[in-house]
Formats: structure tokens, sequence, C-alpha cells
């Protein structure tokens, strides 16, 4: 049983064109698989970063009710003291000094509640880098998608030209008539 020089070149083109398209299919999804594996990461990454946000504001928030708290202790025994000496501390120096230990206190809050708030602000842009780089990614692999269908299509119009041309050579020339 002998084949046929031009079957078997058919048989061959035909092959190589489908072992082609299953090549270009196969690296599209490759690539799909590992766009949305790094886009998970990110979003993952974007969610911690929410996370320590809220964290880091709170931190703060807890810090200034620590420092109120300290300010206030320290501000009632001022206060005992002074009225355990018999002292009126509506006003002199007594009546400053829990003054000025208020607006300490108070500023001291205020400090302690804008570095949480700058803190989490820094996590809030990490949040949204990464939230950028999960979308830019989810966009690349849908280009990635359609760049795996043009390839596979490609492969095909280009595998089909081959057999087209086999064909054509396989044809005995066209006779010109003469008129």
């Amino acid at each position: 049983m002998s084949v046929d020089p031009l079957t078997l070149s058919m048989i061959s083109t035909v092959a190589s064109t489908g072992f082609s398209v299953l090549q270009d299919s196969a690296a599209s999804k490759a690539e799909q698989a590992q766009l949305d594996y790094q886009s998970k990461v990110a979003q993952n990454n974007a969610d911690l970063a929410e996370n320590d946000r809220q964290r880091a504001i709170q931190e703060g928030n807890i810090n200034a009710a620590d420092g109120d708290l300290e300010a206030s202790a320290i501000i009632g025994d001022m206060i005992a003291e002074g009225g355990a000496s018999g002292l009126d501390l509506s006003t002199g120096s007594k009546s400053a000094a829990v003054s000025s230990a208020k607006r300490l206190a108070a500023r001291d809050r205020a400090r302690k509640v804008q570095e949480g708030a700058v803190e989490g602000g820094r996590f809030a842009q990490q949040r949204d880098g990464f939230r950028n780089k999960s979308s830019n990614l989810l966009t690349a692999r849908a280009n990635s998608k359609s760049a795996g269908r043009l390839s596979v299509f490609s492969s095909l119009v280009s595998g089909a030209n081959k057999v087209g041309g086999i064909l054509g050579e396989s044809r005995p020339p066209k006779k010109k008539l003469i008129q």
C-alpha cells in the first residue's frame, strides 16, 4: 500500500496546523491563568492594606483615648492636691497649670489621631495601588484571551493556505485557449 505524495503532504499540513492551533490555545489559557492568579494576589494585598488602614486609624484613636485617660488622671491629681492644701483652684498658678495641662492633652490627642490618619492614608495608597494592579491584570487577561483567539485563527488560515497551495500545485496547468 503506497500513499500518494499529495495525500501525505495534505495530512502532514493538516496535522501541523492542528498542533499549532492546540499549542496557541494552550499557551493562551496558561497566560490567562497566570494573569488571573496575579490579579487575585493583588486583590488580596489590597484587602490586607485596607485592614492595615483601618487598624492604623483605630490605633491612633485608641492612643488618643489612652492619652485622655492619662491626662485626666494627672489633672485630677493636680486638682485634688490643690484642694487638699486649701487653695482656691479657680484662680492663680494652680488654675493656669490645670488649664495648660488640658490644652496639652487636647493637642496630644489631636496629634495621635492625626498620626493614625496619616498611617492609614499610606495604607490606603497601597490598597489603591494593588486594586489598580488587579484591574490592569484582568484587562491583560482579556487581551491575552483575544490574542489567543487571533493566534488560533491565524494558524487555521495559514494551514488552509498551505492546503490550497498543495492542491494548486497538484492540478495540471490550465491550457491557454488560442483564439
